[in-house]
């Protein structure tokens, strides 16, 4: 038995604040190593400063789509409980916020706040709250 496996280009990041980037040349082997911006590992894209961004828009984007799910299946006379609607928040939109949220814990207030929005919207949909209710009053 053969295993091949596949051919994945490796990507490098400078990790600085530095506006000006050095030019660096890496090779394994005989192959270059291509240097870009940002770079997706585990589930986490991490850029060259560490500001978070790109990962949190990444993050945003992919809750956007599945909040309107949730919302497909709200209803007050025919939708899913509460209850119900609160386990498919969990596994589809909680379990995204959740995953690298150790790394991308030290991004700025303003991205975090993204993020809590994100959260609060879904959790005012499970609970079928109005707009402006408190974020704590949902939490809990």
């Amino acid at each position: 038995m053969v295993l091949k496996f596949l051919s994945i280009k490796p990507t490098g990041v400078l990790f600085t604040n530095k506006n000006k980037i050095p030019q660096i040349n890496i090779k394994i082997g005989n192959e270059n190593i291509k240097m870009d911006n940002s770079a997706k590992f585990l589930a986490v894209i991490f850029d060259r400063k560490l500001s978070w961004k790109t990962h949190i828009a990444y993050i945003i984007e992919k809750c956007k789509k599945r909040l309107n799910l949730l919302r497909a299946v709200t209803g007050y006379h025919w939708g899913a409980s509460k209850k119900s609607l609160l386990s498919i928040y969990k596994v589809l939109i909680r379990s995204v916020i959740d995953d690298g949220d150790v790394a991308y814990s030290s991004a700025s207030k303003s991205n975090l706040d993204k993020i809590s929005a994100i959260q609060t919207e879904a959790l005012r949909i499970c609970c079928g709250a109005r707009r402006g209710t408190a974020a704590s009053a949902l939490e809990n």
